[in-house]
């Protein structure tokens, strides 16, 4: 069930009638991308009043920060695996490496603070996830790795924590449910099919046996003369 919330003379601010507290609940522009701050919890209005006041200033902090730190995708990428070529084997560099080329390289020449958000993020994961002829089990492999990639630009200050946060919330791993293709059984016309094509009359006799008998390759190969 959502929780109810009333608006108050302050933007941003909510009043929680079940709780009896108040709540931010506020976007601000960061270089063009919302920030979303969201607090619950806040015993009185006045509380309220000077945490969003705060958590403004916090953003406009970052703001400055992310303005005087940007670079491009391709370029922060690459930072990326400088760092990881120095701490990790070189098979996981071409899982990096495949994440970049396939998913991320469009975005290349793009602002890595702009394609790291959640917006851009949302977009990738759903063309990573919905790629038919790769399983499950890569394409969290994928995630993985671009996990990592956004932890690095936040410790490196090219986006600010919110933005790793809502990051980190967008790319989850997905259930490992690839399906797996039942074996085929054969009919009596396939069987017979079958035996029609082989020349050899020994071959024939013997692939019968195994067809009526029903039996695994192992119990068929273990049969002797003196149990027939």
């Amino acid at each position: 069930m959502k929780a109810k919330k009333t608006k108050t003379k302050e933007k941003g601010i909510y009043f929680d009638p079940i709780s009896k507290t108040y709540r931010l609940d506020v976007k601000v522009l960061v270089r063009g991308c919302p920030l979303h701050i969201l607090e619950l919890g806040i015993d009185s209005f006045e509380k309220a009043k000077e945490r969003l006041r705060l958590r403004k200033e916090e953003a406009k902090g970052e703001r400055k920060n992310t303005e005087q730190s940007k670079t491009s995708l391709k370029c922060l990428f690459e930072e990326f695996l400088d760092y990881r070529g120095n701490h990790v084997r070189e098979s996981s560099l071409i899982s990096s490496r495949t994440l970049y080329n396939v998913y991320l390289k469009e975005y290349g020449e793009k602002d890595a603070f702009l394609v790291l958000s959640k917006k851009s993020l949302t977009k990738i994961y759903s063309s990573l996830i919905n790629k038919a002829d790769v399983k499950s089990s890569w394409k969290n492999k994928l995630l993985g790795h671009l996990r990592l990639f956004v932890e690095f630009a936040y410790r490196r200050g090219y986006i600010p924590s919110s933005c790793k946060e809502e990051a980190m919330m967008v790319l989850e791993n997905i259930p490992e449910r690839d399906e797996v293709r039942p074996k085929p059984i054969w009919g009596k016309e396939e069987e017979q099919a079958f035996l029609d094509s082989i020349a050899n009359p020994d071959h024939h006799l013997l692939f019968s046996l195994f067809i009526a008998l029903g039996a695994r390759l192992s119990e068929f190969l273990g049969i002797t003369w003196d149990k027939v």
